[in-house]
């Protein structure tokens, strides 16, 4: 979870990004950089995003709060999970998500428990 840490936590300093969040499907916060409380809210809802569509750009509202975002969701060992990067610039918010999943992807790979599905 460290490693998982200063990967998100250096392309969310790279690009001034508010969050980067990494959830399950349950919308449990596994990994993230940024505010706690954020991160804690946005995991929650990256469920209900990543279930429409597995990439998705626009805006995520919560009671208080609205945040431009880009999420991917992909898989590991059957279970889903979503990457969600929250604010930044539009033009830089899709190359960090891709940068991030990439780091994201590695990280997990190298746990043998982790098998990526293709």
């Amino acid at each position: 979870s460290e490693a998982l840490y200063l990967q998100l936590d250096a392309c969310r300093a790279d690009s001034n990004l508010e969050a980067i969040v990494l959830s399950d499907e349950d919308g449990l916060c596994l990994a993230s950089a940024g505010e706690r409380d954020t991160c804690d809210e946005i995991a929650a809802n990256l469920p209900f995003v990543g279930a429409k569509a597995p990439n998705f750009e626009g805006v995520l509202f919560s009671p208080t709060k609205a945040w431009k975002v880009g999420v991917r969701r992909f898989e590991v060992l059957g279970t889903e999970l979503y990457l969600c990067v929250a604010g930044g610039r539009d033009d830089n918010r899709d190359q960090e998500l891709s940068r991030s999943l990439g780091g994201v992807e590695r990280i997990l790979g190298q746990d043998p428990r982790f098998g990526l599905a293709a």
